[in-house]
């Protein structure tokens, strides 16, 4: 079984890998080489580019392991092309969190796309969303990282029916509800149980500290979706129960 997570980061990638850790017969990674980062990041999404070291490790992925994890914040960003190639019956576990914390939590640490090799670029040949330059420029900080994060669901609602199963999985479930959680990811995923590795440990994630966000900040939010909305862009699976649930 081969599992990707699509999840824009700051969503409990982390935590949920070291969840996998802890049973035996199972590879699971976080961000595992090469990771999709600055260069890599940018060829994954120049249109009419084929990456070479992209192709090589989704071969590697489907080839060496038997139950593959993968818990990288930018398999949406590229990466799935190549892995669904490889392998058409791959699963994915949608991992979501309040954009607006994601934004807050990604400010705390000065994560910024255009100025961080680890989020996309608002030019990106291959985006969804696509914004005169002039707009970019009038975006604040907050507002570009929702924009990454709105590119990241768009990517993920256009080919969300390319994939064999998706397990929708809400970041304040996982992390407060841990073991219920992981129990249903299991039976969702008609997974046997595996034996709980005795000295690895599900620790706490740290990201879910210090993302409490304000209303000015929401009302950022509520703009940029009204900005999409005249330029075309409907956004319609905001509306879905599935992340009224979040938002």
């Amino acid at each position: 079984m081969k599992i990707f997570v699509a999840s824009s980061g700051r969503c409990g990638t982390g935590f949920l890998c070291s969840g996998f850790k802890r049973y035996t017969n199972i590879s699971a990674f976080h961000e595992q080489n090469p990771v999709l980062v600055g260069s890599l990041l940018r060829e994954a999404n120049c249109s009419g580019l084929e990456s070479l070291a992209l192709q090589v490790k989704a071969k590697d992925i489907s080839r060496n392991y038997s139950f593959y994890i993968d818990t990288a914040h930018q398999f949406m960003r590229g990466f799935y092309r190549y892995a669904l190639a490889e392998m058409p019956n791959l699963k994915v576990l949608k991992l979501i969190r309040n954009p607006l914390e994601v934004a807050v939590s990604r400010i705390n640490r000065k994560v910024v796309p255009g100025s961080s090799g680890w989020l996309g670029r608002y030019d990106d040949e291959n985006n969804l969303i696509k914004i005169p330059k002039k707009k970019w420029e009038e975006l604040s900080d907050f507002q570009k990282i929702l924009l990454d994060w709105i590119e990241h669901e768009e990517r993920f609602d256009r080919v969300k029916d390319s994939f064999s199963q998706i397990v929708y999985i809400d970041f304040k479930e996982l992390t407060n509800n841990p073991d219920v959680t992981f129990k249903r990811i299991f039976d969702e995923l008609k997974i046997k149980r595996y034996e709980i590795k005795e000295t690895s440990l599900l620790n706490r994630n740290s990201n879910k500290k210090k993302s409490a966000y304000c209303l000015k900040q929401k009302s950022e939010l509520e703009y940029l979706i009204k900005t999409l909305n005249t330029l075309g862009y409907s956004l319609s699976w905001l509306k879905s129960p599935y992340y009224k649930k979040v938002l």
